[in-house]
Order: structure tokens, then sequence, then C-alpha cells
């Protein structure tokens, strides 16, 4: 069975071999293929006829046979054309020709190339320029963008650059921005307060389709912070926490503490509560950080701050946050600067500066709903029971001698609303003027406040002293906060000193505030233009303001705007027409520009001292150096209103401009030429 098998293979293979033998010869009739002169690959027909071991020659028999093979007339014009790109060679014979041939092809080549053909040159179009930067690989890349941006935003503080490269250079070098570009940019421009920039990348961002993040919500909010327009700002944070709301995106602790900034700072203190009620909903901690947030929103409530950071610093003490310094210098800017409101909802301080305990009998005390054990303490209290040292009169009902008497005794009339747990009980009511000095008094006196901050581990700086300083500005507190300041081993700096001269002038001490120049050289305190500045304040005579000119020209610098305006300013407080035409025409030589602020005081006086003249003609009374004025025929007065018109067409006008202008890229610039947002 075996051997039938085998027989059958072999004749089977016999068969193929025989036909495929055939095939050979019959391609080798057509292609007719040998290597020519002008070495075009071709194939020998005898090569496939002939058998495996005739094929396989030496090397160099092989040679031989070829070079004996080689007709001397069978040179490459004899060859057949070559059909196609494909090499394929037609060698079909004239004599027979293909039923299925359609015409003949050319064996030249050059008659395969069209001569109607035209080559189009390339036209450099937009496509091709976009192809060609896409395609090199040498080309900076995001990773070289993003070092580049670092380097000018970190290291050269150079944020208008820094947006070039985003706006400009990658847009050029057709790279795509990613997220950290976007996020060190956004942060950059909320350092420098450039709402409308950092807002527009957020755009582009979101655009580009990247998700929220939280850091970048955070900058944003922190760029309507430090924005110079406070509406602007506030309109853009209540745009940004109505979207977060409306995205049900969940803020942290971080963004919660930017929103609460950057809405106490621009003076929505009520959606600055709302947020820290919503950080208590969510079991968010509270920190000193959050505090000092609120303290920072009450200082935009000029009517009412004074009343909020009380009640904010109560609640402080009462959870058992020990204050900071920055929370201190917060509390008595906040002092300074703002109103204590609704004088009714005064007595709410007492109540939240007390003790749970004693916090029922001070509200009824304070509503009239005493017991009768209750009246009986309050009427030994305010008697003075059988203590000496309990005062029969309330402390601020006390003149200053019996207040003396008091403090020598040891006993403070004055409680401090700064302490942990100030002692209320002898207070039956609180009735104060809406003044700085007076709502300091709440807070103690200077030894009372440096006591207060001791015995919560901080040390007052030279800014805390400051601050002090033009919150009471009196001769009296301005000793004992430079006593105290030597207590504590710090200098007075420039910055102190100018501090100094601003609060002599504004309690119209102004002899001090010149002299102060003297004990700035018993200091070794060197002064500044700044320094120049705060004295032309205190200067009300012609010999004083020239003197102070002639200390500034020694000093080698020059006046500026702000010492000129100061100047111009007591002139004119002062109706003294020939210093202000005086300083009006040492602007001009010094080429001095002026603002909107010194050009609005001109105008205002024009107005004021043409008023003065129609009611000296019409007998009415009017100050001495315009009753002085008249006698001379106002020559003063017509001097002015000439030099006044030639200094307003002479004098360059310095306009206050969007200092985030500054800022602006090229591609900025060309928008708003456009018209373009």
């Amino acid at each position: 069975m075996f051997g039938s098998l085998l027989k059958t293979s072999v004749t089977a293979a016999a068969r193929c071999h025989c036909k495929l033998k055939q095939q050979l010869i019959v391609k080798s009739q057509l292609l007719a293929v040998h290597r020519g002169v002008g070495g075009a690959m071709v194939f020998d027909a005898n090569w496939f006829s002939s058998s495996r071991k005739e094929r396989k020659l030496p090397r160099a028999r092989q040679k031989a046979v070829n070079a004996e093979n080689v007709d001397e007339e069978d040179t490459f014009d004899s060859l057949p054309p070559i059909m196609g790109r494909q090499g394929a060679v037609t060698a079909a014979s004239e004599e027979q020709p293909d039923a299925d041939t359609f015409g003949t092809l050319s064996s030249e080549w050059n008659e395969k190339i069209s001569p109607a053909f035209n080559f189009a040159a390339d036209d450099r179009d937009e496509q091709d320029k976009h192809e060609e930067k896409v395609a090199d690989t040498f080309r900076p890349g995001k990773l070289s963008f993003q070092r580049k941006i670092e380097d000018l935003v970190f290291n050269k503080k150079d944020l208008r650059a820094a947006l070039e490269v985003l706006d400009v250079e990658m847009r050029e070098e057709l790279v795509q921005p990613e997220h950290i570009h976007y996020r060190i940019l956004i942060h950059a421009c909320a350092e420098a307060g450039h709402v409308k920039k950092a807002f527009k990348l957020h755009k582009e961002r979101r655009d580009r389709g990247f998700k929220p993040s939280l850091a970048i919500y955070t900058d944003l909010f922190f760029a309507c912070t430090n924005h110079h327009d406070r509406g602007y700002g506030l309109l853009k944070a209540t745009r940004l926490l109505n979207s977060i709301r409306e995205s049900h995106f969940n803020p942290n602790r971080v963004l919660y503490n930017s929103m609460v900034q950057a809405f106490g700072r621009c003076g929505d203190l009520t959606t600055a509560l709302n947020l820290v009620d919503e950080m208590s909903k969510f079991k968010f901690p509270l920190t000193n950080e959050s505090y000092s947030f609120l303290l920072q929103g009450c200082l935009s409530d000029k009517t009412s701050g004074f009343r909020h950071a009380i009640i904010i610093w109560r609640n402080m003490r009462r959870k058992g946050f020990v204050p900071n310094a920055f929370n201190y210098n917060l509390i008595f800017r906040v002092a300074k600067e703002c109103g204590i409101g609704d004088p009714k909802l005064l007595q709410d301080l007492l109540l939240e500066s007390v003790r749970k305990d004693d916090r029922n009998y001070l509200e009824a005390r304070i509503t009239g709903n005493l017991s009768h054990q209750q009246k009986d303490e309050t009427n030994l209290l305010s008697q003075g029971g059988s203590d000496s040292n309990v005062p029969a009169l309330k402390w601020w009902e006390m003149d200053i001698k019996q207040m003396e008497m008091m403090e020598e005794s040891g006993v403070s009339p004055k409680p401090s609303l700064l302490e942990p747990h100030p002692s209320l009980m002898q207070v039956l009511e609180l009735k104060l003027n809406d003044t700085a000095k007076d709502r300091m008094m709440l807070l103690g006196d200077v030894k009372q406040i440096i006591d207060c901050m001791k015995s919560d581990g901080v040390d007052p700086d030279i800014r805390t002293f400051s601050i002090l300083l033009t919150a009471m500005n009196t001769s009296e507190a301005e000793a004992a906060i430079l006593s105290a300041m030597e207590e504590a081993k710090l200098q007075p700096d420039t910055a102190f000193y100018n501090q100094i001269i601003k609060s002599r002038f504004y309690r119209g001490d102004l002899a001090a505030g010149i002299n102060s120049l003297v004990e700035m050289n018993e200091h070794g305190v060197t002064p500044d233009i700044l320094t120049f500045g705060c004295i032309a304040l205190c200067c009300n005579t012609r010999k004083e303001g020239l003197d102070l000119l002639r200390s500034i020209h020694e000093f080698g610098a020059r006046p500026n705007r702000e010492i000129m305006s100061s100047l111009i300013t007591g002139a004119m407080r002062k109706l003294h027409l020939a210093n202000v035409i005086l300083y009006l025409e040492i602007m001009e030589n010094e080429g001095i520009t002026a603002d909107k602020r010194l050009i609005a005081k001109m105008e205002n006086f024009n107005s004021t001292y043409r008023k003065l003249i129609w009611d000296k003609d019409h007998g009415r009374k009017v100050p001495y150096l315009v009753n002085q004025e008249s006698k001379d025929n106002y020559t003063n007065w017509r001097k002015f209103e000439k030099k006044y018109k030639t200094w307003l067409e002479g004098v360059s006008f310095d306009d206050v401009e969007d200092p985030t202008l500054q800022y602006r890229t090229t591609r900025d610039i060309q928008r708003a030429e456009k018209g373009l947002r």
C-alpha cells in the first residue's frame, strides 16, 4: 500500500514539473531577455529550460559562459521596449500582434512625458507654512516654553514678557499650551492684580477642554482681591462664585479662604461672613488666616467696620484662637479707619466680650429686666460699695485727673476688649464719640495693648507702633510709643519718622513736624524724598517753603509732584496768591507734571477766591488777606489769573491710567486697535 502511494506522488510531481517547464518556455519566448549593454535587467530562456544541475556552475565558469553568449549586435537599441513604470517588458512580435493590445507604446523615454504638462511652482500658502513648521522637530516644545515662562515670572519678574510668550511665540511655533502654562501665568496675573487677563486666560483654558482646577479658582479670587478697582473686582468675584455654584464644584478650605478674602477686601462683608458660615457647615476648620481675611473685610466697611471687627475678635477669642501680630495690626487699622455704625447696636460689644455665665446678667441689665437681687448688685456696684477701689462713676464720665489717680492706685479705669476675659461688670453702658481716639479707648492705652500682646506671646514690631501712632495721634501717646519702642529695643527708621511728621501735621503741631529733621539727624536716620514731602505739609510761610526746596537740592534730589502739590495746597489754604504764583513758576522751571488731583484743587481755589471777591464787593465779611488784596486793587489776583491760564496751557498733564496696561502684549494691542475685547 505504501509503495502504490509513493508511486502516485512521484507521478503527480512529475506532471507538475512538466507543466511548470512548459509555462516557463512560453514566458521565455515572450520576454527574449538578455543582459544588455545599458544595464537593463533581463531573463535568459535557456536558464529556465536548463536543469538544476546544469544551472549550478562554478562562478568563474559562469562568467565565461556569459561572455561567450554575448553577441556584438545584441545592443541596448535592439532590446524590446519597456512597458510601464513597473519595469514590465513588451516582447510581442510584429508578425503576430496581440488581440488585446490597443495601440502601440513608444519606446523612447522622452516620448513618455507629455510636453504640455506644466510643473506648478510652490505657492507657499498658509497650509505649506503650517506643514513645514509642524515637520520641524527642532523647534521649541512645550517644556522649553514652560521653563522660559517660569524664568520670566519667578526670576526676572517680567509678567509682560511671559504673557508675550503665550500670546505670540507659542502661536508662531504652533505649540499648544498645557495646563501648567495657564497655571503659572494666571497666578502671576493674580499677584499683579490683573483681573482682565487672568479671566481671559481662564476662558482660553476652559475652551481648550481643561477640567476645572482648585488652584486656578483660588488664583482668580486672589486676582479680584488685588485689583485696584474694588467695584470691578467684586463684580468678577460674584460672577465666578455663581459659576462655581452652578457647576456644583466643591471648594476646599484654601478656596474658601480665598473667596472670603476677595469678598471682604472688595467690600461685600455679608457674603464673606456667609462663606465662613458655609465653611462651618461643611466642617472646614477656621484658622487665624480665616479671621485675618474677615478683619480685612471689616476694613472695607468704613461705616460700621469697627463693630464687626470687635465681634469677630471676640468670636476668635471664644473659640480659643491666639491672635498673631497680623491680627493685632488689622484690628488697630480698623479702629483707626472704620466707624462704629448704629449707636443702638453698640451694646452688642459688651455682650460679645463677657463669658456665657455673665452674658444673661449683662443682657438683662442693658434691657432693664433685672431681678431684685440683680438690682441690688447693680446699685452696690454703681455706688462703689465697701470697696474703695470700685469707681462710683463710669470710666468715660471721669475727668483725666480722676483717671490718673486710679491708674496710680493700680486700678485700670478702662477695660480692654482685646483681652481674653475683659472685666466689664463695672460697665453699665457704652457711650462714646465715633472718632479714632475714642475707638482706641475701647482697646486700651499703649501700656494695656503692649501687655495684652505680650500675654499672647506676640512681640510688637515697627508697623504695630506706626499704626498705634496714627490711630491715637496725641503728644502723650507719641511719647509713650517712643518709650515702648526703646524698651522693645526697636530703632525708628525713615518710614516711621515720616509717619511722625504726618501725625504732627494732622494734630496741628507744624513746628514740631519741621523740626523732625533735626531729630532724625540725632538718631542717625537718613531722610528720603517722602520725608521732604511730609515736611512740605507743615510749611505755612514762603520762607519755610523755600528753605525746604533748598534742603532738597542740597540733599541731591529734585522736588516732585507730591512736594509741590503740598506746598501749593498750603498756600491756597492760607489764600496767599503770591506764594501760589511762585510755586507754579517753580513747577514750570523744574518741568514737573500735574495730575487730576492738583488740577481739581486749583479749579476749586479759583472758584472759591472768585466767590470771596464777590462777597467783598457786596459788603460781606471776608478773610484778612482778601481785604488786603481789595485795597491793592486785586493786583495779585489778576497776576494769578494770567499765570494760571498760561500754566494750564504749558504744563504737562499726567493722567492716571489703568496700572494693568503695562502688561499688554502685542496681540492685546492689536486687538484693542481693531476694537476687539
